[in-house]
């Protein structure tokens, strides 16, 4: 399971894992710094995503994962799972 944290004021995503089916999950993991999507409104005192006075969307700041699943059929999957940027690329 994945979310955002915040730890001594800075933002995270962050991770749990489970090996029962999420059953139980074991320890928050910090995965990697959290990235505030858009562009800060002062006026509105939260991002945009069409600039300052421009667009009122509301965004917030959320984990961005894929996993190597093998999709379709999962043949040679490493089930290896990789925080990713809005591009593709992994961070």
């Amino acid at each position: 399971m994945f979310g955002i944290a915040t730890r001594n004021g800075s933002a995270f995503e962050t991770m749990y894992k489970s090996t029962d089916a999420a059953a139980h999950f074991g320890a928050l993991q910090l995965v990697v710094p959290a990235v505030e999507p858009g562009v800060f409104d002062p006026a509105l005192g939260r991002p945009v995503m069409d600039g300052i006075a421009g667009a009122r969307a509301d965004l917030a700041d959320g984990p961005s994962v894929d996993i190597a699943n093998g999709a379709p059929t999962g043949t040679g999957a490493t089930d290896q799972i990789v925080p990713i940027r809005g591009d593709g690329t992994i961070r």
